[in-house]
């Protein structure tokens, strides 16, 4: 994992530095040339899209995946097939492909191109803390992000803040480095021009990346939606997702040092959160079934609309 994770690293930074060069180039020899902007923003633009093609492959290849064919899935998992047969069945898509991370985190994702060559993965934590209908809400809620094309759709709504910051930065960047007359009153305005655009390009930008934040929790709730509609059981659906983003989950046999992963761990040493003391709170928000209440379920919604920590713990 972490040789796979390097390399990884190391293509992107390989990109990076392409990205760099061109970017230079295109401000210090087309400064106000209209050319070098389009020369940015189409590099800005193939990145998104050579992202967008190798991204389900490289998932594939950091992730250790164990893919199941469909036929095995019923076997072993034959409440998750009655779901996936209602779901493809009722939206007429293509079977996704189906896999497993031996993982004892509880997690969910869903990855691919299009909703016709979609992958659903499910780590071992998902199957062993979740009971067998919350277990059915989150494959339906996975399986709602393949029918409403998620893929396609971020991808173009974190491209367009991608593109204001491109703008903004080559306005930036020429105003600084143009070479032209530096000494001439017109050059003088024309980099006040320059900074202006920069300035309302960097505003325009951080408001489409907030705006590109939220289109992305309401995708999650479009998401929660089609689960409950296709179950008829949002609460299983509630106290599945309250259990995968918060860890409240029982042992089960399973020590917490398996499940305690290094951000845990950072957030303890900064007073911010100790993950040894949630395992408790979590045990005592259970009534005497090992369910969730109503209560238990939105106090821990109103935690992550309201904490100023709850952004960075999801």
């Amino acid at each position: 994992m972490g040789l796979k994770l390097a390399s990884s690293l190391a293509m992107m930074s390989l990109f990076a530095l392409i990205y760099g060069l061109i970017f230079v180039i295109s401000v210090w020899f087309l400064p106000f040339s209209i050319y070098g902007l389009l020369i940015m923003l189409s590099f800005t633009l193939i990145i998104v899209f050579i992202q967008y093609a190798v991204s389900p492959f490289l998932i594939r290849w950091i992730y250790a995946i164990e893919w199941i064919s469909y036929e095995e899935y019923k076997t072993r998992y034959p409440h998750l097939a009655e779901t996936i047969n209602k779901v493809v069945s009722i939206n007429k898509i293509k079977m996704p492909r189906f896999g497993i991370i031996h993982d004892m985190n509880p997690n969910a994702f869903t990855f691919g191109h299009t909703k016709n060559n979609a992958r659903v993965v499910l780590t071992t934590g998902i199957l062993e803390f979740l009971n067998e209908e919350e277990q059915k809400a989150v494959m339906a809620h996975e399986l709602g992000h393949v029918v409403h094309s998620d893929f396609i759709l971020m991808t173009v709504v974190f491209a367009i803040p991608l593109v204001l910051l491109t703008i903004a930065r080559w306005a930036y960047y020429a105003a600084i480095f143009s070479r032209r007359g530096r000494d001439s009153k017109e050059e003088g305005a024309l980099k006040m021009a320059l900074f202006a655009v920069a300035f309302l390009s960097y505003v325009v930008y951080y408001i489409g990346y907030l705006i590109s934040l939220i289109i992305s929790r309401i995708r999650e709730y479009y998401a929660d939606e089609h689960a409950a509609a296709v179950l008829e059981n949002p609460n299983a659906l509630s106290s599945g997702l309250v259990k995968i983003a918060y860890g409240l989950v029982a042992d089960h046999g399973v020590t917490y040092e398996e499940r305690n992963r290094s951000k845990s761990r950072a957030l303890r040493g900064l007073g911010i959160f100790d993950p040894n003391a949630a395992k408790f709170f979590a045990a005592g928000g259970m009534t005497a079934s090992g369910s969730y209440s109503n209560e238990t379920i939105a106090a821990a919604a109103a935690w992550d609309l309201y904490n100023p920590w709850a952004k960075y713990y999801q």
